[in-house]
């Protein structure tokens, strides 16, 4: 499948997603250094003397609950071109356990109905806190022949990841 792209920024944790035409430059600039198979994630490091970004969004530390409004947000193709996309839903199950997504004994996923279209997978999915968009989850899965049954990793393995990747350096 896709790997879904973190890109480390300062020494902050945040997360900058990237439209399908920039991921081929920012894989040119940088190099993956770090990447989870199983969570469909890679983390690409860049020398030190190059800030390809200046902003992010921030990894959120909190978990979601079931109810919680979401947003995606995305690039996915529309005529042929990546059209922006910002869709809105709720958070269905917080603690999904679907074997065939992620093991359960790695962790659960988030279940939403906010829209996921090829384009916007890999994106994040984002919930308002004080007025500020956080990520909660990185929008990987969507069910076939399922109305509104889309997934995310959660925030809480997008910062293991990222920390267990530090931790490397």
């Amino acid at each position: 499948g896709q790997t879904h792209v973190l890109l480390r920024v300062a020494e902050r944790t945040r997360a900058v997603f990237l439209a399908d035409q920039k991921l081929s430059a920012a894989r040119d600039l940088g190099a993956v250094c770090q990447r989870a198979r199983h969570l469909d994630l890679a983390l690409l490091a860049f020398p030190e003397d190059m800030r390809p970004f200046t902003e992010g969004l921030y990894i959120s530390g909190k978990s979601t609950s079931d109810g919680d409004e979401v947003w995606s947000a995305g690039f996915p193709g529309l005529g042929g071109s990546p059209v922006w996309q910002f869709g809105k839903g709720v958070v269905t199950n917080s603690k999904a356990r679907i074997k065939e997504l992620i093991d359960p004994s790695v962790s659960t996923i988030i279940q939403h109905s906010a829209s996921v279209s090829p384009g916007n997978s890999g994106g994040p999915l984002l919930k308002l806190s004080s007025g500020v968009y956080e990520v909660v989850g990185i929008n990987t899965w969507k069910a076939n022949y399922r109305e509104a049954t889309n997934f995310a990793v959660p925030a809480s393995q997008i910062r293991s990841f990222i920390n267990a990747a530090m931790k490397k350096e």
